[in-house]
């Protein structure tokens, strides 16, 4: 039986996507969206 290592939950346009809606949120310096975003990321891209 062959292993395989874990893969990530993501692909290459969802980890694109996260990063720019954390960027986003992190921008626009509104402490409720950067705050949800970082909880977000901490849980896993949902």
């Amino acid at each position: 039986m062959t292993e395989r290592p874990p893969l990530p939950p993501f692909n290459f346009e969802t980890a694109t996507l996260k990063v720019q809606m954390a960027e986003d949120a992190w921008n626009s310096k509104d402490p409720v969206r950067v705050s949800y975003r970082s909880t977000k990321a901490k849980d896993g891209y949902k």
